[in-house]
């Protein structure tokens, strides 16, 4: 089935929507990937992005075949190609082709996805704590951002089957770590604090984008901070803001916070690279 989306897809800085069956990405989940957005031919945080693309493909010892360099230039080749003003671009790095079995010599493939997705400014979500723990950072590291998210796809699975839209995961710990796809960002008595980076979490280029740019508080943050909190929110690179109604129907019932840091977060966007030619 095709996406509703429409996308421009490059492998290896040619124009393709096809990968072999073979491709240890698709086996194995072995690869890495990035995204990031584009607002009126202007992509925010980019060289971030790029960065830890690269970043999580050498802790999975993937070593690409382009510079990072390379990987900008085909990013801006394929978006010049789609004829999108804004846009969600997603970089992945596979492990590609090779002899069956984990662990195995391959030449990785790198895929840019542009697509014309709709952005839903400040999207509001009922979430719930879930049973799924995040993995444990001593089995993945939390800075990979890899292409195996099935633990993620389960904590999703089970929060629509709880009528909830979002799942907010805590570490081996029982800490609080990150929502399936962002950071967790809670507001009490006026200051802003969320799970530290020793929490077991992505290091998100979003999350990263708010603490520069308001006083937030990192910290080892409790399911009971979460409960007892005055707002609570997620940062992330599809929405960059979402607020979150409710946790375990615990409603919250503001998002002065939320709407401040989404302001902020969109002049930022203003000052990002073009990618027009």
């Amino acid at each position: 089935m095709e996406s509703k989306n429409k996308s421009f897809v490059t492998i290896n800085g040619k124009e393709c929507r096809e990968i072999s069956v073979f491709d240890h990405g698709l086996l194995y989940g072995d690869g890495v990937f990035d995204t990031f957005r584009v607002f009126n031919k202007k992509a925010f945080m980019i060289n971030e992005h790029i960065n830890r693309l690269f970043n999580s493909a050498e802790m999975m010892g993937i070593m690409p075949q382009f510079s990072k360099e390379q990987v900008k230039e085909m990013v801006k080749d394929a978006y010049n190609k789609s004829s999108f003003d804004d846009a969600f671009i997603r970089i992945i790095i596979t492990c590609g082709v090779g002899e069956q079995g984990i662990g195995s010599l391959c030449e990785p493939n790198v895929i840019i996805m542009v697509t014309q997705r709709e952005f839903i400014p400040l999207k509001q979500v009922n979430a719930v704590i879930s049973e799924i723990r995040r993995t444990n950072k001593n089995s993945i590291n939390p800075k990979i951002k890899s292409l195996n998210y099935g633990n993620l796809v389960l904590a999703a699975i089970n929060a629509k089957k709880l009528g909830a839209d979002e799942a907010i995961l805590l570490n081996e710990s029982g800490k609080v770590a990150e929502a399936t796809t962002s950071n967790v960002f809670i507001v009490k008595n006026g200051k802003i604090i969320t799970p530290s980076i020793e929490s077991g979490i992505l290091e998100g280029i979003t999350r990263k984008a708010v603490i520069e740019n308001f006083p937030v508080t990192e910290k080892s943050l409790s399911p009971k901070e979460i409960m007892s909190a005055d707002e609570v929110f997620l940062t992330g690179t599809a929405n960059f803001v979402t607020i979150v109604k409710s946790v375990n129907n615990r409603l919250f019932n503001t998002s002065a916070y939320a709407e401040k840091v989404f302001e902020r977060l969109m002049e930022l966007t203003k000052s990002g690279e073009p990618l027009f030619d």
